[in-house]
This record gives structure tokens, C-alpha cells and sequence, in this order.
């Protein structure tokens, strides 16, 4: 299976490379940008996952403060941890999703084919 990073141009990665190798085989060339596009989603959903972490973090920090002066902590402040949680838990099954969509997309793509194979669609003409 094909490295993530390979589909990734910001982080060096060329789709390019990915795309003429999918070419080569005959195959189909939208995997790639199939593969970007989930990835895309992916990494949205992930940062979004950690920003509701941060923000349960810093709701349980709040609600510590009560706990040192051994006072209870509001009512609200309660109910929107228990928010943040079931958001925690939805943007955790999403991002499980997504995951799984985009490795498998990757799955279907071939390793990439070197330059000296011979291009043909037959496989009488393999070396």
C-alpha cells in the first residue's frame, strides 16, 4: 500500500507520480483524487477532533478551579462538558470513517511502476 504522504503536496508528496503510474497500468487515474479528497476530509475532521479534546481540556481545568475551592461547579458548566463529550464521540466515529474510506481507496492503487517497464496493456510484453 502506498504511503499517505506520496498523495500529500504540501507535505513533499506527488499525485502526479501517482497519477502516470495509474496510467501505465491501465488503471483507473481518479483513485488519486479520490484518495485527496477523503484525505482532505480526513484531516479536517482530525483537526476538528482535536479542537473539541482542547476544549474538554480546558472545561475540565474550569470545573478544577471549583474543585480546589470545594465548591460544586454550575449546572451549565456540567452540561457543556457532557456537549463537548458526545461531540468528542461523534467526530471520533467520523474520523474512524473517513479513515477507513481513504485506505481503502489507497488500497486499489498499485505500488507505483518504475520507468524502465514497457507501457503496453498486454501481458505477453512484460519483462
Amino acid at each position: 500500500m502506498l504511503d499517505i504522504t506520496l498523495f500529500r503536496v504540501d507535505q513533499g508528496g506527488n499525485p502526479d507520480l501517482i497519477r502516470e503510474s495509474q496510467k501505465r497500468r491501465y488503471a483507473d487515474v481518479t483513485l488519486v483524487d479520490k484518495v485527496i479528497e477523503y484525505d482532505g476530509e480526513w484531516r479536517q475532521a482530525r483537526g476538528a477532533l482535536n479542537d473539541a479534546n482542547k476544549a474538554v481540556n480546558d472545561t475540565n481545568k474550569e470545573m478544577g478551579g471549583y474543585f480546589k475551592k470545594k465548591e460544586k461547579p454550575p449546572p451549565e458548566l456540567a452540561e457543556k462538558k457532557k456537549e463537548q463529550e458526545a461531540e468528542i464521540k461523534r467526530l471520533e466515529e467520523k474520523v474512524k470513517q473517513l479513515e477507513v474510506k481513504r485506505n481503502d481507496t489507497i488500497g486499489l492503487i498499485g505500488n507505483l511502476v518504475p520507468d524502465d517497464v514497457p507501457v503496453d496493456d498486454d501481458e505477453d510484453n512484460n519483462l
